[in-house]
């Protein structure tokens, strides 16, 4: 992890999405946030993935064809 880290619960601005559809896609990405303090946070690298998720979707294609999911 780096010591950078994103609340999950600012995403849903970031992506201009509901909070719900931000959960979906980090289940879908397999991601597992860092709880710190009793609230989720993605590190610096997932919030990449994310951005990338996010302009594949913007981009209309479908989310199950991106490749980049976490193992």
């Amino acid at each position: 992890m780096t010591d950078f880290f994103r609340p999950v619960s600012d995403l849903g601005d970031r992506y201009q999405i509901d909070l719900s559809d931000v959960h979906a896609r980090i289940k879908f990405l397999g991601m597992v946030p860092e709880d710190l303090n009793g609230k989720a946070f993605i590190d610096a690298n997932e919030l990449k993935v994310m951005d990338a998720l996010d302009a594949h979707i913007k981009a209309g294609r479908d989310i199950a064809d991106f490749e980049q999911r976490q193992s």
